[in-house]
């Protein structure tokens, strides 16, 4: 699930059949349509604070994010 590349990503139907969330009720809230945010609509500084947690957090390093 946690790839950078989109193709190699499982769809939701995927992870939805997954024997690990089998039993599981959904959410009683649904599936809602979202709006994508993509690093396109960000404000440099929202760029910088998603960065900083992110190599904070030991997600990645900065170069392998951007």
């Amino acid at each position: 699930m946690l790839q950078r590349d989109p193709a190699k990503r499982a769809s939701l139907s995927e992870i939805e059949g997954h024997p690990w969330l089998q039993g599981v009720d959904p959410s009683p809230a649904g599936y809602t349509a979202a709006p994508l945010t993509s690093h396109r609509s960000l404000l440099p500084e929202e760029h910088e604070f998603i960065l900083q947690a992110m190599t904070s957090g030991s997600i990645a390093d900065r170069d392998a994010i951007q």
